[in-house]
């Protein structure tokens, strides 16, 4: 069975890009806007967009990632007459979005949609998005994992003489693969295009690896009580407007992060060194709560003002598996930076 509303594609039309440019992410927590919407798209491997649509126009998209770990969902929007739910249409409305998206997400992982067919998919959603984590229920989701977004912010961060940039996946590849070889949905498409960072010792001995990326938004609201209003006063607080600056805000997101004996020091070190060669002064790294470096540094990094400002945002994992069993992971979730930026 086909749907007359469903359509599928592996390149964006413009009408797709406007869609996803519009959108607003988040709810009851921070609220951003991603201004390099077209950059992303570019780099997403082996797309597939789902859209509904009605007379011509795009009311509803779905952008999965398809990977050999499972189908991961990019990017999720609405038009914007389809947000609200306020009134009785509206709903009517979203209701039927609903059962075409579920009908799909069905077949999908099932008997195949359209010739195609998935072993699972997977997703994040703010803890803080009731929003979201209603609708991943009522689409067959459930949580599996929790994620730790950790800021790390310095206004005048050091240069690091052992760090060095590069591009070469087989340089580091050894390193980390073993690092996180027993995590689940590990993939290596987003990573494996590199930069790299590597502190070494004077041996040229490897002490600790990373790979970033260069990140725009526009925030709208941060986290905490008070998100709204310190967006608005940032910009008058000489310390804080170095670090955020919400209507045109840079920051580096960092992932596959190895560091020796999961030393500390090292970490600062490489982060803050990172950061200066960069020109910025915003880390973000997103990990699993259970995995081995984030707890073994958890207490012991100097995070910076941010950290003690905003707290750590948790992030829910959720996925649709095709055997239906909602049992949450015992293993770490590897997280690419690139599927939270």
């Amino acid at each position: 069975m086909t749907s007359k509303l469903i359509h599928l594609r592996e390149e964006p039309t413009p009408e797709i890009i406007e869609l996803l440019d519009s959108i607003a992410y988040g709810t009851n927590g921070a609220i951003y806007r991603h201004e390099n919407t077209l950059e992303r798209i570019k780099d997403l491997d082996r797309p597939l967009f789902l859209t509904l649509e009605r007379n011509s126009k795009v009311i509803a998209n779905v952008t999965f990632c398809r990977r050999s770990v499972g189908w991961y969902i990019r990017f999720f929007g609405f038009a914007e007459q389809f947000r609200s739910t306020g009134k009785a249409r509206k709903r009517e409305k979203n209701s039927l979005i609903k059962k075409e998206l579920i009908h799909f997400f069905d077949q999908v992982t099932s008997s195949g949609f359209e010739g195609l067919k998935c072993d699972g998919m997977y997703a994040y959603i703010e803890s803080a998005n009731d929003r979201s984590e209603s609708m991943s229920l009522d689409f067959g989701f459930h949580e599996v994992s929790k994620v730790i977004t950790q800021t790390f912010s310095r206004v005048n961060p050091k240069k690091s003489t052992k760090l060095k940039s590069i591009h070469s996946w087989d340089e580091v590849k050894d390193i980390v693969v073993d690092q996180y070889k027993d995590h689940e949905f590990l993939h290596y498409d987003q990573i494996s295009k590199g930069p790299f960072w590597i502190m070494s010792d004077v041996n040229n001995v490897p002490l600790g690896i990373s790979h970033t990326i260069n990140v725009h938004w526009k925030i709208d609201q941060l986290p905490g009580k008070f998100g709204r209003q310190l967006v608005k006063i940032i910009p008058y607080i000489p310390i804080l407007r170095r670090l955020i600056k919400p209507k045109d805000h840079h920051f580096i997101a960092v992932d596959a992060v190895w560091i020796k004996n999961n030393d500390p020091r090292i970490m600062e070190e490489m982060f803050a060194g990172i950061l200066a060669e960069e020109n910025r002064n915003l880390m973000i790294w997103w990990a699993d709560e259970k995995d081995e470096i984030r707890r073994a540094v958890a207490t012991k990094v100097r995070w910076g003002i941010l950290d003690k400002m905003i707290g750590r945002t948790p992030v829910k994992v959720i996925a649709r598996t095709v055997d239906g069993q909602n049992q949450k992971f015992s293993r770490p979730v590897f997280v690419s930076a690139f599927d939270m930026v």
